[in-house]
């Protein structure tokens, strides 16, 4: 069993973890991407001096060396220095803040601070978390309009500006055939077109997050719910303030907490198992899927696994030395435990909930499940549902790996032989990239998902049947064999071989393309069904007894809107025990 994943696990790294470009060349795009936020930040400081920024922190998961498949985003903060002199804002963790939640009062009020400012009551004034963004936003967007088409040149390659969403930067990195010395390389961000030969074109994202910075760590480490033996990994530095919604009105005076800053320095002193664990689930539960969106329903995401990797290393439930299978293991079952409970703590806030006081998901007002008692409102059935949602989805995930583990075939390659169709086709080594979209994995229709009984080689044999009826154009692969090597003497056929961790793979493919259809489809296509935001506490444990087993019925709605297979369990597996094993450290081998 953990030969098998330990194999699937190098698979991945080797294939997605990477972030396929030297570092010379991701250095570059770091500073072209630094050089336009920097113009950006200063621009909106001369057109309103209380959005002076001071100070421009790198934070998420490329500075923290977790970034997979390729450095196609970056995040910052960027402090106000106005609204973060002591002499200006008063900060107050005040009795009736959540956990983790601040209000940043103003000394004074100026008299031309009028949408970043908002009045409590007489002359008591604070920052206004939603009028600051919201502020700050449109500025983005008015300074962002002057500069559209302009671009930073590297010696590597050119980062362009193209357009901005909210408090994010759109940017287009186009990456040179040839080493660049042209004179625009000491020209910074400028308009000037160069004529190079391009290797090839990335989208960029940059999250521009304003934050007023806070000097006083005590506001935050004497908090119930902080934990103590992290007091000192925040004194070493600043905490920030930051506005985000987590169900709050508008017009509430509330700052969020900022911990990305120790985030940062705790991810980059993880241990090198634990960080390829992060990367790897990250790959695997995460990528290509909607997950990670602002303003998404509740679901799993990068950040929901990257806390369960903090409290797996920091607080110490990682036993013994650290195993890539076993850590793996324990790091999603700590997160599909939370699921089962409705309350996701944050690392540094202990009692407050990552999702927040208002459960974000969708209501069905149009059915409800059979035979629930009148103690149970919709609300209650809908956050039970929507959670059991995701466990099971992480349950389908453990079934893939005792997939991998049970049926670790002894065929190191599986071979399909396809008549070729012309002379001048060439001979294909399938390694699982689409040059098309230039992603990894194949870009294959779904196998039968409605046969799960299917047998292991059969799945495999199906794949490669859809794979040469659907695939004879050889430019839709990646790896092209010389004829001389690759031609069967005397056959005239053309041999398709793929490992069977490709095999593997496409079960999480399939999986993450199930949460693309849980997130997207099924809030859209339902009828009756509206996301919203519910204000209420997780659900008792009597109302979790109570609707968990009529989750069969939920999943058959959820399959009938959507007029698809929904492929996750629809009740909890009676086969997990096979995948346990490697829960328990006493008897695993």
């Amino acid at each position: 069993m953990k030969m098998a994943l330990q194999g699937f696990f190098q698979h991945i790294e080797d294939s997605y973890c990477d972030l396929h470009t030297d570092s010379a060349t991701r250095g570059y795009m770091y500073k072209a991407t630094v050089d336009i936020v920097k113009h950006i930040v200063n621009k909106i400081g001369e057109l309103d001096p209380f959005l002076n920024v001071k100070e421009i922190i790198n934070v998420g998961s490329f500075v923290e060396k977790t970034k997979i498949r390729s450095a196609n985003e970056f995040d910052f903060m960027v402090c106000l220095d106005f609204l973060s002199n002591e002499d200006i804002v008063r900060i107050e963790a005040h009795e009736g803040c959540e956990p983790g939640y601040m209000i940043a009062f103003l000394r004074s009020k100026p008299s031309n601070m009028n949408l970043t400012a908002m009045q409590l009551y007489g002359d008591v004034w604070c920052i206004h978390p939603a009028g600051l963004r919201d502020e700050y936003s449109k500025l983005l967007s008015t300074v962002l309009d002057t500069i559209k088409g302009y671009s930073v040149v590297t010696p590597k390659g050119a980062m362009i500006v193209r357009k901005s969403r909210y408090l994010a930067l759109e940017l287009e990195w186009v990456q040179f055939h040839d080493i660049y010395e042209g004179a625009e390389l000491a020209k910074g961000l400028s308009k000037k077109d160069v004529q190079c030969d391009i290797m090839y074109h990335l989208n960029v994202d940059v999250d521009v997050m304003p934050a007023v910075s806070v000097r006083d760590t005590s506001l935050v480490t004497t908090l119930e719910g902080f934990p103590k033996h992290m007091t000192d990994v925040m004194t070493a530095r600043d905490f920030h303030l930051v506005y985000k919604a987590s169900g709050h009105h508008s017009e509430t005076p509330f700052l969020q907490a900022s911990f990305a800053t120790a985030e940062v320095a705790l991810m980059q002193k993880l241990h090198p198992v634990h960080k390829r664990c992060y990367k790897i689930i990250k790959y695997l539960l995460t990528d290509g899927t909607n997950v990670n969106q602002p303003r998404k329903n509740i679901c799993l995401s990068s950040y929901v696994f990257k806390t369960a990797v903090l409290f797996h290393e920091y607080d110490c439930h990682c036993v013994g030395s650290p195993d890539i299978v076993r850590c793996c293991m324990d790091i999603i079952k700590y997160v599909k435990d939370n699921f089962g409970k409705g309350i996701m703590p944050t690392f540094f806030m202990r009692n407050r909930n990552m999702w927040g006081t208002s459960y974000r998901i969708p209501i069905r007002y149009t059915w409800e499940p059979s035979g629930l008692s009148d103690n149970c409102c919709r609300a209650d059935w809908c956050v039970v549902m929507w959670m059991e949602v995701w466990r099971q989805i992480l349950n389908k995930a453990i079934l893939n790996f005792q997939d991998i583990c049970a049926n670790n075939v002894t065929k190191a390659t599986v071979t399909y032989l396809h008549q070729k169709s012309n002379d001048n086709q060439r001979y294909l080594v399938c390694n699982g990239e689409n040059k098309e979209n230039g992603k990894p994995g194949i870009n294959k229709e779904d196998k039968d998902q409605n046969n799960p009984d299917q047998e292991p080689d059969s799945c495999i044999e199906d794949t490669f049947d859809r794979l040469c009826d659907t695939n004879n154009d050889a430019n839709d692969l990646e790896g092209a064999l010389d004829n001389k090597t690759s031609r069967k003497p005397g056959t005239g056929v053309m041999p398709y071989k793929m490992k069977v961790n490709d095999i593997f793979d496409k079960g999480f493919k399939d999986l993450r393309t199930t949460m693309c259809l849980v997130t997207s489809e099924f809030p859209e296509l339902a009828w009756g069904t509206k996301t919203e935001q519910i204000p209420m506490d997780p659900p008792k444990e009597e109302i979790w007894k109570l609707v968990i087993p009529k989750f069969h019925e939920y999943h058959a709605e959820m399959e009938k809107a959507c007029k698809k297979k929904v492929d996750i369990p629809s009740k909890e597996p009676v086969d997990l025990e096979l995948i346990e094993i490697i829960y328990n450290r006493e008897t695993f081998n």
